[in-house]
């Protein structure tokens, strides 16, 4: 009954971060009440890019107090995961491990995973019997959100003045990474169990059958193949001591090239083997990208990079990856985005008409760029260099391509002149080029497009505090949880990102579409042998009646 519990979190959860922040993990292993734990061991793997810290870990216990003063667990090496020594852990004793990761600089936005396990002995010998933390779902996790702003060049667009234009960029989304699905040894039993049970009915139905010797040969043959259906193919591939998680993209995502990270684990020191699936907006299944990728014994973290031969239009992406021990294929969940990388064209025509002594009569058209414009924020300054943001922003007019818009603004203060300046959209919130108004002098209008424009990432992953993992419970926020719980907050996917309700409403339809195709491609063999086993059924039922 010894038996050996395992959280993890970490402070950031929920709170967007930039490449350069820092996110701090907490790792907490709990033995249990009535038996010690000895020769006890952390496995943990931070995402890719999250930087181990050298010199910032603790490890307390709530009965050895300070265990790193007291030299039993040194600084782990975090190569690839890293490893805790904890010693062994009395009847109830509970261990708190810290330490600091650092982002990369070249992280790119999304939400990164990360996973740990825990594992020990029975006895006071390595040799005895291995006491796996949480048993039976083993692996525990975070999530953490980086968004990184978007700096393209400058620009300087010369006409009748000289427009310098500083784009600083624009705080981007992303969608939210789902929790991994439960533990796929009990569907397996389940449908074992399901099958034996229809095997053993069907057996039933031949006894009278089977005893005419000329009828053998034949139940002989239905019954053997009963039971190669329900013990061959992939019905037994899950690997309950394997895990992987995907990190999930931005949304809607803009990158030329993505590198989605990649985090694999499994507790039986096996090499693992990843491979990289991809789905776009023409394909009707799933294929693979890239090669094979080997990762070390124990696990690793890595990257499946897709470039411009797979992103290669706009439109909904799918991914996912699979990893293999050795012991059957363990498949991560989907992650979904949109993908349009295309700014649309900018505001052409800007221009001012003065309409008494306090208005304008502002015009413009927009870019006859195929519909990829569909909304225009304009912006007005009393100084001639100024930043484009919510503070300097009047209106957010939603308008398509090559379409001309008039209206007029009140001046704040009727003695002032003021300077305007437009931005389009497309529905996947890529921003155009800066638009100036044009003067009759030439004068130098400077407008520096300030990353506040678009939608806020913390108001797309609001309320985000972690994920729970393959098999894991769900505690209440802020609360430690019972026993094997994880004390993080369930999350459900969120698509669409900042695109419009209309947009959303399309990806939402498709991610349907692509659940059910996801589900008949991982669940195909399943449905397959109950099809087999029914036809079987009723073939045996139909030649019992006409033997009679």
């Amino acid at each position: 009954p010894t038996s050996l519990f395992i959280e993890k979190t970490n402070d950031k959860l929920g709170i967007v971060q930039a490449p350069g922040a820092q996110v701090t993990y907490t790792i907490t292993v709990r033995a249990d009440e009535e038996f010690p734990v000895y020769n006890v061991i952390v496995l943990d793997l931070p995402p890719g890019g999250f930087n181990y810290r050298h010199g910032t870990w603790t490890a307390n216990s709530n009965f050895r107090g300070d265990i790193k003063a007291g030299g039993i667990t040194t600084e782990p090496t975090y190569a690839s995961p890293g490893a805790w020594q904890l010693g062994d852990m009395a009847a109830g004793e509970v261990v708190e491990l810290t330490y600091v990761t650092d982002i990369a600089n070249d992280t790119q936005s999304g939400v990164y995973p990360d996973i740990a396990w825990t594992e020990g002995t029975a006895a006071n010998d390595p040799a005895s019997g291995r006491v796996m933390g949480n048993d039976g779902t083993f692996f525990v996790g975070t999530a953490a959100i980086v968004s990184v702003e978007n700096n393209p060049d400058a620009e300087v667009e010369p006409k009748e003045k000289v427009i310098k234009v500083e784009e600083e960029g624009e705080v981007l989304g992303a969608s939210i990474l789902p929790a991994t699905g439960a533990n796929n040894i009990y569907m397996y039993v389940v449908w074992t169990t399901f099958g034996l049970g229809l095997m053993f009915l069907i057996a039933g139905l031949l006894l009278e059958f089977y005893k005419s010797k000329k009828n053998a040969v034949v139940t002989n043959i239905i019954v053997f193949a009963i039971t190669g259906i329900l013990f061959s193919g992939r019905v037994f591939a899950a690997d309950p001591n394997l895990l992987i998680r995907l990190q999930s993209p931005e949304n809607p995502n803009r990158e030329d090239v993505l590198n989605i990270n990649f985090v694999v684990m499994e507790t039986e020191d096996r090499p693992v083997v990843v491979k990289c699936f991809k789905k776009d907006p023409d394909d009707v299944s799933f294929s693979q990208f890239g090669a094979n990728i080997n990762v070390n014994i124990g696990g690793n973290d890595g990257y499946c990079v897709a470039d411009g031969s797979v992103l290669n239009q706009k439109g909904n992406f799918d991914f996912y990856v699979t990893a293999d021990a050795g012991a059957g294929e363990v498949i991560s969940p989907t992650v979904t985005f949109y993908h349009d990388n295309d700014k649309p064209g900018k505001p052409r025509e800007l221009e001012k008409d003065k309409n008494g002594s306090c208005k304008y009569d502002i015009s413009f058209k927009t870019a006859d760029d195929g519909g990829d414009t569909v909304r225009v924020e304009v912006f007005r300054s009393d100084e001639k260099e100024f930043e484009a943001n919510p503070s300097t922003r009047i209106r957010d007019i939603a308008v398509g391509s090559n379409q001309s818009v008039e209206f007029t603004d009140d001046k704040p203060n009727c003695g002032k002149t003021y300077y305007y300046a437009a931005l389009a959209y497309d529905d996947a919130e890529n921003m155009s080029d800066i638009a100036v108004e044009t003067l009759e002098t030439k004068e130098t209008v400077i407008v520096t497009v300030s990353a506040e424009l678009s939608e806020s990432a913390e108001s797309v992953f609001g309320g985000i505090l972690a994920l729970p993992v393959e098999g894991a419970q769900v505690g209440e926020e802020g609360a430690a949880g019972e026993e094997g719980e994880v004390t993080i907050e369930d999350l459900e996917e969120t698509e669409g990102g900042t695109a419009g309700d209309e947009e959303q409403s399309e990806v939402l339809g498709e991610q349907t579409t692509n659940r059910l195709s996801e589900f008949l491609q991982k669940n195909g063999n399943y449905l397959l042998s109950f099809v087999i086993l029914l036809i079987i059924l009723v073939s045996v039922y139909f030649i019992q009646k006409k033997s009679k």
